[in-house]
């Protein structure tokens, strides 16, 4: 894939010729075509995914400092910060091929972070720790004011922390890193990964041992935002019945269909391939 630097008739023709150039280098792959016109999708109902963030620099400024004005008053002992970042972003991704398609959308992305610095004195360590909250909309963001405030929390825990000996104990990740190791199962689980061989569940299907028994993670498939629930509200009023959102809940992996979420994998990247799954790139602004 190769992004051109600006839109002119000569940079997208580099960018082509470049990317034909690097496919000469890649490995035949029988599955890696356009999809069958018949898989193509021609209705697309809108998930919500853009909501921009009219936001001058100033407001934005204003927003990084009160975050970073409520770190610094959780304790004195939290003497300096490593900054605030506001941002916001705007991306438009559109789809062609040659059997006809075509096809985009836009979606947004907006977040404010902070990073605290805490000196417990008398010679001991430093520690540092940070908060964030990001949301498609302004609306969906935690107030620039929570966020500082748990981040000056987060740090004040690290200090003073004692150094456990070796031992064997239960270990109990908090929800952020939680997130990241039933990542890490689904992306071992993903058609793609399976299909070229690069995951370290090949071969699992039908493995009882792979994930714990307590483990039981549910989703919902389409949920719908604060804001986006709040106009479907407004626009029914008393025919709630007729306008409830529709959600389908299912279980993302227990044990017993692991084979099967492995097995249909490749069948399902190559069908959101043929909807236009491709990374969309876009601008970014962000003050600190």
């Amino acid at each position: 894939m190769r992004a051109p630097p600006d839109f002119s008739p000569e940079a997208v023709q580099a960018a082509v010729g470049k990317a034909l150039a690097i496919a000469r280098f890649t490995a035949e792959d029988p599955a890696a075509g356009l999809a069958d016109p018949s898989l193509l999708a021609r209705d697309f109902p809108d998930l919500d995914l853009y909501d921009p963030w009219e936001l001058a620099v100033d407001e934005a400024v204003a927003l990084g400092r009160e975050a970073e004005a409520a770190a610094l008053a959780v304790d004195r002992r939290l003497t300096n910060t490593e900054g605030a970042t506001v941002a916001w972003n705007e991306s438009e991704f559109v789809y062609a091929n040659s059997h006809g398609f075509a096809g985009g959308y836009r979606s947004t992305r907006h977040h404010i972070d902070c990073a605290v610095i805490g000196d417990p004195g008398d010679g001991g360590v430093m520690q540092r720790d940070y908060w964030y909250t990001t949301g498609r909309g302004a609306s969906d963001l935690r107030p620039a004011s929570e966020v500082g405030r748990i981040a000056g929390e987060r740090t004040v825990r690290r200090l003073c922390a004692r150094k456990l000996g070796t031992l064997e104990c239960p270990v109990l990740f908090e929800a952020p890193e939680a997130a990241d190791l039933i990542g890490s199962f689904v992306g071992a689980v993903s058609g793609g990964a399976l299909y070229r061989k690069s995951s370290f569940l090949l071969d699992s299907l039908g493995n009882a041992g792979v994930l714990a028994e307590c483990i039981d993670s549910r989703g919902s498939a389409h949920p719908a935002r604060p804001r986006q629930r709040a106009v479907r509200q407004r626009r029914c009023g008393n025919r709630a019945a007729g306008c409830r959102a529709r959600r389908r809940r299912a279980r993302l992996f227990p044990r017993q269909l692991l084979g099967a979420e492995a097995r249909h994998g490749h069948d399902r990247q190559r069908r959101r391939q043929s909807q236009s799954g491709r990374r969309a790139r876009g601008r970014r602004s962000a003050p600190r």
